[in-house]
């Protein structure tokens, strides 16, 4: 404790004895001082006193600062020190460096660092976590890794806290590199892992598509008697979602929920996704009703993942429930929502519930996308009601949308199955002044079109096109073709497709 006396009391009525040492008489502490402007006042009741503070003055000063974000403060009182020949320690260079609380001003810890070894000083582990702590919250990775290599170097032992500083630092700036390397030296050194640790290990893995591994890292934290957290569950259940391992994620989350943890909204939905690649609607939807039941509020993308879900395994009425159940829930349904459902009635033939879907989509101020049509024009097809489809090919063009190869192929292939043979030429011909190419269904269904038209000019049209883009044409359309070449006494090119489409029979047949 140091402490300075205020000379201008008067020494009337006093005990004390005339021409007592000044600095016995009404002590004024420094050390421990947690305001820094009584600190600073009882500096300057020193300086007028005529006494010097001495070093460990100044760092009581200086660490009054550090735990009141005086920063500038404390460098400004390490400057003065040395301008009045008091020559700092390591104990306030450390205080300095600590008053440093803010990320941006990293580069003056990084000074006070570079200014005590140029006097000499050599800076402790405390130092070093200092730094190490204010570069990474300047996400300043390689500072940090360059601090790490010069404690090793000086054979100044890290401990597990400043490693994993260290891993945090390169896992902002995706260094996975770095981080594996960094949590190998912690093991290879001997240092004991910490709850940080493992769950910056599990991340780890999460981003690298190791779900094994972030299980295998679970099970030895829990092994080595530390209890996982929220952070360790989540990263494990989030990454065995991504890696569509929907049972091992739906086992972890359910131990999450019996622990009284909260399951990330990540973690849930890459679950609900892994359940929609397995086709596991029943899971999905029962996890979607556990994080209601757990005081989660699922968001869009969840439900979205349940309703893909349920579309996938042709459960269109589940599929409707769920958008039904989204409105209830105040989530609100966005133009996934809306195509999931509509490929949902498309795949159980339910037509005129894809249209009521499209119109519904609009109505909400939502905008259609090509996917939304298409499906709808799908459904129609399906149905084999060739007028839908030209109605919405209109309005795509209407709304501008561009349709692509698919919304043509199907509708040409529609009319042709209704016998709408013209309409489907008409497609054909506004498709490709699109610079669209019929896929290889669409160009037979024209030849058949064709066929009804007898339009034999057109299918030899057709037939070179179909070469030009090395579209194999169907045995019924070589077989129209063959007869055209014959009524048109072209025999040896009408052997030539028999043979051809005799070889495709029996390959076929093969």
């Amino acid at each position: 404790m140091f402490v300075v006396q205020d000379i201008g009391m008067s020494s009337k009525g006093s005990s004390e004895p005339h021409g007592m040492d000044q600095a016995e008489q009404h002590p004024i502490q420094l050390s421990g001082t947690r305001d820094w402007q009584n600190a600073f006042l009882c500096l300057a009741e020193m300086r007028a006193s005529g006494s010097q503070p001495t070093v460990e003055d100044y760092t009581a000063i200086i660490q009054s600062c550090e735990k009141q974000s005086q920063w500038h403060r404390a460098l400004h009182l390490l400057t003065q020190m040395l301008e009045e020949g008091t020559e700092p320690d390591v104990s306030t260079y450390n205080a300095g460096i600590n008053a440093i609380d803010h990320a941006s001003h990293w580069r003056h810890a990084v000074r006070l660092l570079m200014e005590m070894q140029a006097n000499d000083l050599q800076p402790d582990s405390s130092t070093y976590s200092a730094m190490v702590s204010i570069c990474k919250r300047a996400k300043q990775w390689k500072q940090v890794l360059l601090l790490l290599a010069d404690m090793e170097r000086k054979e100044m032992q890290p401990d597990t806290s400043v490693y994993n500083a260290g891993v945090h630092a390169c896992m902002q700036a995706q260094r996975w590199h770095h981080v594996q390397a960094l949590l190998a030296r912690i093991e290879d050194i001997g240092l004991r892992p910490d709850v940080t640790t493992y769950e910056m290990g599990i991340s780890l893995c999460d981003k690298a598509g190791s779900w094994q591994q972030a299980l295998n890292i679970l099970a030895e934290m829990t092994y080595h008697g530390l209890q996982p957290g929220a952070t360790a569950y989540n990263a494990a259940a989030h990454a065995c979602g991504r890696a569509g391992h929907w049972a091992e994620a739906l086992d972890l989350l359910t131990t999450m929920i019996g622990e009284g943890l909260h399951p990330a909204m990540a973690s849930c939905n890459a679950s609900l996704a892994a359940c929609k690649k397995a086709h596991t609607w029943q899971q999905a939807s029962a996890l979607l009703a556990s994080m209601s039941e757990c005081g989660m509020h699922p968001d869009t993308s969840s439900y979205n993942e349940s309703i893909s879900a349920a579309t996938k395994s042709m459960e269109w009425q589940q599929a409707l429930s769920i958008l039904s159940e989204m409105k209830n829930r105040e989530a609100l349904p966005d133009l996934i929502s809306y195509n999931a459902n509509i490929c949902a009635c498309m795949k159980a033939r339910h037509w005129q519930l894809a249209l009521q879907l499209l119109t519904k989509l609009k109505a909400e101020g939502l905008s259609p996308d090509v996917i939304s049509y298409n499906a709808s024009i799908h459904a129609c097809a399906k149905a084999q009601h060739w007028e839908q489809p030209l109605r919405l090919l209109a309005e795509m063009t209407s709304e501008g949308v561009k349709p692509d190869v698919s919304s043509y192929n199907v509708s040409i292939c529609t009319c042709v199955k209704t016998h709408q043979w013209q309409v489907a030429l008409d497609l054909l011909a506004d498709m490709q002044s699109r610079s669209l190419t019929p896929n290889p269904a669409a160009y037979n269904a024209c030849v058949v079109a064709c066929e009804m038209g007898d339009l034999w000019q057109k299918t030899l049209e057709l037939l070179n096109e179909m070469e030009a883009h090395a579209v194999q044409p169907s045995p019924s359309t070589l077989e129209w073709i063959t007869v055209v070449h014959v009524q048109r006494g072209q025999f040896q090119r009408a052997t030539e497709l028999f043979e051809q489409g005799s070889g495709e029979s029996e390959e076929g047949s093969n």
